[in-house]
């Protein structure tokens, strides 16, 4: 698709993913009114330059050149971004200065040196739709692709005041900037439109993507009623489908002929490379009927946060993919109670009401025709050594298994005077919970470990290293610590002779950083390791890694004994909205527990010069001050809709607590960033 690749979308594209805080202090512009407040309608009778007659706004709809399958609406920026702010305590001066800043910054890169971006920027109207579309063109032959985004405009005349260079009036009806010789910016014009803007500033990926869509994202876009909340996009794929799918299908269908030519004259590859493309061709077609349409919302909701919806809707589920999408346990979801008990402390949490391993059976199958028969073909060490690093490609829990997942921070160790102080303290921990037995994860483990350091592989490691083979890790099992329980394995990964610098910064530290009589010290050899803890807990099981084994052995006996305790997520008030409601799968995130890692390296500032002391002090502190104490979670869940179409919902909910800690974080950057002094001039 030779358009879709040119995808530099003038500045309205820079508005969906640049910051307004990042423009720079000389991009400001002196206020001529507050754009928080209502703008006043422009009148719609204002008259065409050249003698182009009245604004009518009783317009006729323009079709789209090509199949138009995206659509997205932002319905209120301005709206969104009072609302966004009034959450996160940022003033209506600040945003107004921003939305100013912005403006100018992004009209500047977007149309160049070809308008005055300030008195162009004060014509953009923000409380009306960003609207944008994607289109292709079934019959060109080449798959051309087509993609533009319009944002209204207060007064034609205004704008076309704002051009430095005389306006060219277009074919069809609108007024396009004079590009220089030299030009790289996307090509842009200015139409009458429909809706609540009576003009639209419409910019395409390139010269044909604003000649296929420049005139319906002005007249006919703006008529239509797009469902869904205050940020829409919206993916029709149907119709599309139906016109070029069996075309594509049957394309797919020639994978086994192009995967005979990579034939390599090994039985078990050859068989399962043929197999492979077989499958994955007639996967193609399935896909290809399955597929129907997706749909983005997003809402703020005063005093109660953000809400992003995704849905996926399928035509059907004869695809392998589209039927794992929606694989899910018969009857009402429940949150496993392996997941109730995880640590309430964890920076981040998650559980899975499981899936039916049986489709993944032959997948596994294939992949481990695949590995045994290129192993062979290279002559990789024995037919027991193949065998024992293919037979690691297997499934190893039961169908439907309820499991959970955990991840967090130690917290602050105190002190880091050594390297592995330093992991421990960075790396903290990552614990899952399995609702089955835990002998086939065991066993599983212990082959990964006999493999590992069979003579072959570590031969063969060792010369792809070469002269790093030193800090080649050993792995190995190793006694379990007697708190574990009966059952329990700990596999220890360990790298020797590593050079230890925190132990070097230490020994500078404590000679004030005087130069040493026999020249400068060489930093002290050390180890490092990480431990992989296994423990049973009846007909559930634990699987722990961490730097720091004593820590991860207190986490894992008291999640094993804590029954629903008190520092459960069972008992948690904080994670009550994890809880409320039970899903297909739910995770979890909280900004305090994100920044833990960092947070526990903190005692590493006794090595930081007094310039980067101070402000790193303060903000640490502010992590202390947070309103809500970042413990609100940011939730994400994901169901199977069981009512009428097939659909797959995910949802991700940042509630008001999570935005009140992130306003009050960034106003603190803030203010450590307006005590930096200021850059050179070069």
């Amino acid at each position: 698709m030779a358009h879709a690749r040119r995808t530099a979308l003038a500045p309205l594209f820079a508005l969906l993913v640049t910051g307004c805080g990042a423009a720079a202090p000389e991009a400001r512009v002196p206020a001529t009114a507050t754009l928080t407040q209502a703008a006043p309608s422009p009148t719609p009778a204002a008259p065409l330059p050249g003698g182009g007659g009245l604004l009518t706004r009783n317009l006729p709809e323009v079709a789209a050149m090509g199949e138009v399958f995206a659509t997205y609406r932002w319905r209120d920026p301005l709206r969104t971004l009072v609302s966004v702010s009034a959450e996160v305590g940022v003033t209506r001066d600040l945003l107004d200065e921003a939305l100013r800043t912005f403006g100018v910054k992004a009209l500047e890169g977007g149309l160049g040196e070809g308008v005055d971006a300030a008195a162009f920027a004060a014509t953009l109207d923000w409380a009306s739709p960003l609207d944008g579309a994607m289109a292709v063109d079934p019959l060109s032959g080449r798959g051309d692709a087509y993609a533009a985004v319009s944002i209204g405009i207060h007064s034609l005349p205004r704008a076309l005041a704002a051009f430095k260079r005389k306006p060219i009036r277009r074919a069809d009806g609108g007024y396009g900037l004079a590009a220089s010789e030299y030009s790289t910016t996307p090509p842009c014009a200015l139409f009458e439109a429909a809706g609540q803007a009576p003009v639209r500033l419409v910019c395409g990926a390139d010269t044909a993507s604003l000649d296929a869509l420049g005139p319906y994202l002005a007249t006919s876009l703006p008529k239509r009623e797009l469902g869904g909340g205050e940020l829409h996009a919206e993916v029709r794929l149907r119709k599309l489908l139906d016109r070029v799918g069996p075309a594509l299908a049957m394309k797919a269908k020639v994978l086994p002929l192009l995967a005979a030519n990579e034939k390599i004259g090994v039985p078990a590859f050859d068989n399962a490379l043929m197999e492979a493309a077989s499958a994955l061709g007639d996967e193609a077609g399935f896909l290809l009927a399955d597929l129907d349409s997706f749909d983005v919302d997003g809402d703020l909701t005063p005093g109660d946060g953000l809400q992003l919806t995704l849905k996926a809707t399928f035509a059907g589920r004869k695809s392998w993919v589209v039927s794992r999408l929606l694989d899910a346990p018969s009857g009402q979801p429940k949150i496993p109670y392996v997941f109730l008990g995880a640590p309430a402390s964890a920076a981040t949490g998650s559980y899975s009401t499981g899936l039916d391993l049986a489709p993944y059976q032959g997948v596994l199958r294939l992949a481990r025709g695949l590995v045994e028969g290129k192993l062979t073909h290279v002559g990789f060490a024995t037919p027991a050594d193949r065998k024992a690093i293919a037979a690691l490609l297997r499934s190893t829990g039961t169908d439907y298994a309820g499991s959970m997942s955990s991840s967090g921070s130690f917290g602050s160790p105190g002190a880091i005077v050594t390297l592995q102080d330093g992991i421990n303290a960075f790396v903290g921990y990552l614990l899952t919970g399995v609702e089955s037995d835990s002998r086939a994860t065991a066993a599983w483990l212990k082959d990964l470990v006999a493999a590992y350091n069979r003579p072959a592989v570590q031969a063969w490691m060792k010369g792809e290293m070469k002269n790093d083979a030193r800090y080649l890790p050993t792995v190995k099992l190793v006694r379990a610590p007697a708190a574990l329980g009966a059952g329990a394995l700990d596999i220890e990964v360990r790298i020797d002779g590593i050079e230890d610098p925190i132990a070097l910064l230490t020994d500078v530290k404590q000679t004030d950083g005087a130069p040493e009589a026999d020249g400068p010290k060489k930093a002290k050899l050390t180890s490092v390791s990480l431990h992989l803890l296994l423990v049973p807990d009846g007909k559930r099981f634990f699987v722990g890694l961490a730097a720091d084994r004593d820590k991860l052995v207190d986490l894992m006996v008291k999640t094993k004994a804590n029954k629903l305790g008190p520092d459960s997520v069972a008992a948690s008030p904080t994670l009550e909205p994890v809880r409320r409601e039970a899903h297909r799968s739910a995770a979890y995130s909280t900004l305090r527990g994100t920044l833990g890692m960092f947070e526990a390296l903190r005692p590493l500032l006794v090595f930081a010069p007094a310039e980067i002391l101070d402000p790193a002090t303060r903000l640490f502190e502010a992590l202390e001050r947070m309103p809500n104490g970042g413990k609100t979670p940011i939730v994400a869940t994901t169901d199977v809709s069981s009512t009428g179409a097939p659909a797959l919902v995910l949802k991700v909910k940042v509630a008001r607590g999570s935005l009140d800690d992130a306003g009050f974080l960034g106003r603190a950057i803030r203010d450590e960033v307006k005590k930096l002094p200021p850059r050179p001039q070069p």
